[in-house]
């Protein structure tokens, strides 16, 4: 993946150009230790007639060396997204909440500012820079969805709208295709699989036969996702059920640990927060049902039959059972970390990007009426705000993500509640 472009465009007022280099230089070099592609003047402009801003940059960071330059801060960021570095010397702050002020009077300003020390790039930045990176990935991110025709028309809405907001392409594979594939498995690769993958997990309720179909149909998916050149594959799994008689939740968990997302139950708008958070975080993320709530406590239980193995506290504590609404082979109780982690819903008609703050409390509880990875988290943020508007699928992600996801929602215009 290519690096973001940052514009970086350092401004000053005449009477302050020749003390500004050595802030120029400084904040300029701490930039570039970061993963992006730099350009724009090394010397500060100081009249509008002076700058040409390109148009294909990622992030446009204007940098208010000195006071004295709100009126040309003002020109430059006119009906424009940047982020306006600030530093707390030379007026640099008072000229860009000036240029602030004018620009929300005059109803122009979609803009941020950031305050920060100049040997060291703000967070805020580092942040915006790896959302432009995100970003980037999904307007080129291919997306497989196994399902029938008759399901495809259904999503497909869904689909096309997410396509103009991030650019993402969806690609329907007829499970035709994906069972043409299957029958094709070698034998012994699925026996490979499952003692290198699978032999140490505790086994109940499936056969081995059961579960080595399981591992048939993973080497299929990973062939589909190399024929067709995807980054993330979902599939519409009830109409799979009846196709294949096994589930894509062993399939699912051992894509994500190895960072190729898998979502369940063709949810186009979760695939792309997997996508997003799985970036974020490095490692594997998870999509799950609130299955009950606990207002007293600001808690939610969570629960679906499959999370990557890799989110396991121990492997060993891992167990491979029957698929909670069909009896068939093979779901997964994976029991996942506590920690502090990111619970986030998409919609995209009416569009809308929810994200709390929580803690996973504990999980595993084996309750045998619901799906099998289950989990209890707490919401540390406004827990009405986020019951109140959460729809669907919740994705899981460990970390802080908050700001990230407001500033993947700010670039893609879908309104941003933060709960």
């Amino acid at each position: 993946m290519k690096p973001p472009k940052v514009y970086f465009l350092p401004i000053a007022s005449p009477l302050h150009i020749n003390r500004v280099y050595p802030l120029i230089e400084k904040a300029r070099n701490s930039l570039q230790q970061l993963n992006v592609k730099v350009s724009g003047p090394l010397k500060p402009i100081e009249r509008m007639n002076a700058i040409r801003i390109p148009i294909n940059y990622d992030v446009l960071l204007v940098f208010v060396a000195s006071g004295g330059s709100s009126s040309l801060l003002s020109e430059i960021v006119r009906n424009k997204r940047a982020i306006i570095w600030v530093h707390p010397e030379m007026n640099s702050l008072p000229s860009a909440l000036n240029a602030r002020t004018k620009l929300k009077a005059a109803r122009a300003w979609k803009s941020e500012i950031v305050l920060g020390n100049v040997e060291k790039t703000p967070m805020e930045i580092k942040n915006e820079i790896e959302t432009a990176n995100i970003v980037n990935f999904l307007k080129n991110a291919r997306v497989g969805v196994v399902c029938s025709l008759r399901h495809w028309r259904v999503i497909k809405r869904i689909g096309n709208i997410i396509r103009r907001t991030f650019h993402t392409v969806f690609k329907p594979i007829r499970p035709k295709i994906v069972k043409e594939s299957y029958d094709k498995v070698d034998e012994k690769d699925v026996k490979r699989i499952f003692y290198e993958k699978i032999k140490t997990l505790k086994i109940s309720n499936v056969n081995i036969e059961g579960v080595e179909k399981c591992i048939r149909l993973y080497i299929t998916l990973k062939n589909i996702i190399a024929e067709f050149n995807l980054n993330a594959i979902t599939i519409d799994c009830f109409s799979v059920l009846d196709f294949f008689n096994v589930t894509p939740c062993i399939p699912f968990s051992l894509l994500c640990d190895e960072g190729t997302v898998g979502v369940c139950e063709a949810d186009l708008e979760s695939t792309i927060l997997m996508i997003m958070l799985s970036m974020l975080s490095k490692m594997p993320s998870w999509i799950a049902n609130i299955v009950d709530i606990k207002e007293n406590e600001r808690n939610l239980l969570l629960a679906h039959c499959t999370a990557a193995t890799e989110l396991a506290l121990d492997k060993k504590g891992i167990e491979i059972t029957s698929h909670f609404e069909s009896g068939m082979p093979a779901a997964l109780n994976v029991p996942i970390k506590s920690g502090e982690a990111t619970v986030v819903h998409l919609r995209m008609e009416p569009p809308l990007m929810l994200a709390s703050k929580c803690h996973v409390i504990s999980s595993g509880f084996r309750k045998p009426n619901l799906c099998r990875s289950q989990a209890l988290i707490k919401i540390n943020g406004n827990f009405e705000t986020f019951i109140s508007k959460v729809g669907g699928h919740v994705v899981l992600a460990y970390g802080d993500w908050i700001d990230h996801l407001r500033r993947v929602a700010v670039r893609v215009n879908i309104p941003f509640i933060k709960a």
